[in-house]
């Protein structure tokens, strides 16, 4: 058990400096989109925690966004969720739309050089 739980973390560990970088490059693009407002970006879930596995999706909440009801709240979700499926280490994107804060749900492609994708 100690064995698997080794590897475990060690994949685990590997994966999220991937997933740290793509939650960078999103906060800039999402910055440089929006200029005007005021939107800010968290790392959410078990990135945020640390208990994410190799296979964990890369969870961001946003705060600051320039909508005042649920249904401006969906309208922005999927026009970003638009924007960003262009991006090449992005292999999906899902808004949450259900969630007491906007989140959105990615998984990435760590195989991306991101330093020079897109």
């Amino acid at each position: 058990i100690i064995c698997y739980v080794d590897k475990v973390t060690k994949e685990a560990n590997e994966i999220m400096k991937y997933r740290i970088i793509a939650f960078e490059r999103l906060s800039h693009v999402i910055g440089s989109a929006y200029k005007s407002s005021q939107i800010k970006t968290k790392l959410y879930g078990s990135c945020a925690t640390g208990l994410a596995l190799n296979t964990s999706d890369v969870d961001i909440a946003l705060h600051g966004l320039p909508v005042t009801d649920k249904s401006q709240v969906i309208d922005f979700l999927k026009t970003l969720q638009a924007k960003l499926e262009s991006f090449r280490w992005i292999k999906s994107i899902q808004p949450v739309f259900t969630a007491s804060i906007p989140v959105l749900k990615l998984e990435i492609d760590p195989s991306i050089d991101f330093h020079e994708a897109d």
